[in-house]
């Protein structure tokens, strides 16, 4: 009964997202129909939802009131519309030079270098412009605006030190953090925020949310050829015994939290 309890609310909360995205992307540029275009193409439909998950099971976890109202559903949103500027980004060609993202030609494939460069500026603007919820009280909207800010910094920095190619294991792990595992604590600090959550408790579940990030990728550089596989067994006990220190980050049970983290690490 609770599986599938955690199954309906996860399937809930993607649709809660895709609409999300879909309205924001066509409200992301009403004077240029070619960029709402792009944002759609990229926005809607594809992609697994992880961050906006973890997002909304945090806020979830932390209410513990059922029917009180977080609106987490608006930075759920916001990280998975920075998380596509990102990719958007990223196969650029003079970036990692990708022709095909989700099973269909990158953005800049399917509308040009240019228009790809600006709808992934776009993005970020109209994510950050989105936080500014009439039923989100300030003090939150302007913590969840420096989250998001501080974490497309973080991702211009991981890229750039990616493209440097990072030698020894601390530069490449920093790279990890900052390209893949930001986004990941990110998702974690605004569903805390959303719950309400003191600045110690954010900071631990975005730590959290960054080492689930870089266990994240590492599967990922398995699953692409990037690591040795006989390193696969080694990986998944880390990731075990990441879900198993969720709950001592904060000091209480995190159910959905760690479903979604579960989710994430294939486990």
């Amino acid at each position: 009964m609770t599986h599938l309890f955690h199954d309906k609310l996860l399937d809930s909360w993607r649709e809660g997202v895709e609409t999300g995205l879909s309205v924001l992307a066509q409200e992301s540029s009403r004077e240029s129909m070619r960029l709402q275009e792009a944002a759609a193409y990229v926005l809607v439909g594809g992609g697994k939802r992880l961050r906006a998950l973890l997002t909304l099971a945090v806020s979830h976890d932390l209410v513990g009131q059922a029917g009180r109202e977080t609106h987490a559903i608006v930075p759920a949103v916001a990280i998975e519309v920075i998380h596509a500027a990102s990719l958007v980004h990223d196969d650029l060609p003079a970036l990692d030079n990708d022709d095909m993202r989700r099973g269909k030609p990158a953005c800049h494939k399917a509308f040009g270098e240019a228009t790809a460069i600006l709808v992934g500026d776009l993005l970020i603007g109209a994510a950050l412009a989105s936080l500014s919820h009439p039923q989100i009280p300030l003090d939150r909207q302007a913590r969840l605006s420096g989250v998001i800010s501080r974490t497309w910094r973080e991702l211009c920095v991981g890229q750039q030190l990616d493209l440097e190619k990072p030698e020894g294991d601390t530069r490449r792990h920093r790279m990890v953090e900052l390209k893949t595992g930001a986004l990941f604590g990110a998702a974690l600090a605004c569903g805390a925020i959303c719950a309400g959550s003191v600045d110690s408790v954010t900071e631990a579940l975005s730590q959290w949310g960054v080492r689930l990030g870089c266990l994240f990728q590492k599967l990922d550089d398995v699953d692409d050829g990037e690591r040795d596989r006989s390193a696969l067994g080694a990986v998944q006990e880390e990731c075990r015994q990441a879900v198993q220190d969720l709950g001592s980050a904060i000091g209480r049970d995190l159910p959905m939290t760690c479903e979604v983290a579960r989710l994430a690490l294939k486990l």
